[in-house]
């Protein structure tokens, strides 16, 4: 069964990524939730200049 698909906005992603952020918890919720993550080139590819 596939989870909730979405698309994470790269200025959000990087707000989740840090332990000590408040948004934090938001990446958690999307690991052990099974969400799916949906993505096109063009916002791989501003994930990749971002990160």
């Amino acid at each position: 069964m596939v989870g909730p698909r979405v698309v994470i906005d790269t200025n959000c992603l990087l707000q989740m990524l840090g332990a000590r952020s408040p948004y934090h918890f938001l990446f958690e919720v999307f690991i052990h939730y099974g969400y799916t993550m949906c993505i096109s080139t063009e916002v791989l590819l501003e994930y990749e200049e971002i990160l």
